[in-house]
């Protein structure tokens, strides 16, 4: 039952490092008077206790009680965590261990193949890949134990800190134990406060923790002061903002798959859409706005659709708000297929975007559901600002002459249809 509750309120913590957080209510300026606050970290003990502070900060600011009941739930989870993790590590076959060149993350909700590095692929032959985790099956050995001692010594009343740095401990030193690997390549620990204490114990084995962008970044206090053995990057623009959030690694430019081009430009009679939106962590307010551009839109005869995002959109609420369009489904539509099928692509912050703008369509930032965010996003260097784009702003008041020539010019008679898909 305790292990069962550990689940559900790390999952819990999890969601809300993505969603419903406090960002929009800390400023680009709040964020880095906070982050540049902190003095020099003077070991990755340290660095990671500051990268739990912002990580509080940033989230959980607005939700004290939330995070005493998890530091509550945590000193009872602590002793037996602790106990079953160094009972695994008693229990582990040394004759059954084998050598892997890395252990490579590669879950199903959010695969690998189009963002990892391939000069990680060449490097890496023979490699093992970790498709679920599963904090329980952790190992405390030696070297993690120490670190844990440690841990307890300088932060002892820090108890989720201590219990979610224990478990991913734990994690890593299992695979170190394991496999024996010459690195760990895991690509979705920006956020995670652990990170450096990870990247401390691989080292200590002599491997490396090396990780990738899988995705645009901003600056955001919530990525501040993490430390891989090496990080990939997009690009030498990421140099600059990572340096700001106090980061520490190695930096490696590449160019990912999603990057070369995913999508088809076609002849714009050819677009089946006009428009779409291409909504993440939208709130209710937002999506109105969204809806009252589009029906000016429809008012024009131009088809429009949004695309929820896989895991964070509110379904009820899109299907509420935009009863009448075209609700297309991820798990039915590639994003290939429908950036390829719409003449503009409309979203605010999101890697489609770019996406798009490296596959030739006319990208389109909004600058009006959330007010004042444009430019909070030039503050916060995100790289598409920097690129050529329509302002939504701009895309509302143009003049348009299309007609029935062009696929996505919907007759009032058509109009009625909307696709669920």
């Amino acid at each position: 039952m305790l292990i069962e509750f550990l689940k559900k309120i790390y999952a819990k913590a999890s969601f809300d490092t993505i969603t419903n957080s406090n960002e929009e209510h800390m400023s680009f300026e709040d964020q880095k008077a906070f982050v540049d606050h902190f003095p020099e970290p003077s070991d990755d003990f340290e660095r990671s206790y500051y990268k739990y502070q912002c990580w509080k900060k940033h989230y959980f600011a607005k939700k004290k009680l939330q995070l005493l009941l998890f530091n509550m739930g945590a000193i009872v989870l602590l002793p037996v965590m602790g106990g079953r993790l160094k009972r695994n590590f008693r229990s582990l076959n040394n004759d059954k261990t084998n050598k892997y060149d890395a252990v490579i993350e590669n879950v199903p909700r959010l695969p690998n193949t189009d963002v990892i590095p391939q000069e990680i692929l060449d490097s890496f032959e023979h490699c093992v890949e970790i498709t679920e985790m599963n904090y329980l099956d952790g190992i405390l050995g030696k070297q993690g134990l120490a670190l844990c001692k440690d841990l307890r010594r300088r932060y002892f009343f820090c108890f989720y800190f201590r219990l979610i740095t224990t478990l991913k401990i734990a994690q890593f030193e299992n695979y170190l134990l394991q496999f024996r690997p010459e690195a760990i390549i895991f690509y979705s620990y920006e956020r995670e406060f652990t990170g450096p204490l990870q990247t401390y114990l691989c080292e200590q084995y002599g491997s490396r923790f090396i990780s990738y962008m899988h995705g645009d970044v901003i600056y955001s206090m919530a990525f501040a002061f993490q430390r891989y053995s090496e990080q990939y990057i997009w690009g030498e623009e990421y140099n600059e903002l990572f340096d700001e959030l106090r980061c520490t690694f190695s930096m490696k430019t590449y160019t990912p798959k999603k990057l070369e081009g995913i999508a088809v430009s076609l002849p714009e009679k050819e677009c089946a859409f006009y428009a779409t939106y291409y909504f993440s962590d939208e709130t209710r307010g937002c999506a109105e706005i969204i809806r009252k551009i589009f029906d000016t839109f429809k008012n024009r005869s131009l088809r429009c659709k949004i695309r929820p995002h896989p895991r964070y959109s509110d379904m009820a609420m899109l299907n509420e708000v935009f009863k009448g369009y075209y609700i297309e489904n991820p798990r039915n539509y590639s994003l290939s297929e429908s950036i390829t099928q719409s003449l503009y692509i409309i979203g605010l912050n999101t890697t489609v975007l770019s996406e798009a703008y490296f596959s030739g369509k006319k990208v389109v930032i909004d600058d009006v559901s959330k007010e004042g965010e444009y430019q909070e996003l030039f503050k916060k260097k995100y790289v598409m600002l920097f690129r050529p784009h329509i302002k939504l702003s701009e895309l509302t008041s143009q003049d348009s002459a299309y007609d029935s020539s062009f696929r996505f010019y919907e007759s009032p008679q058509e109009q009625h249809c909307s696709i669920n898909g």
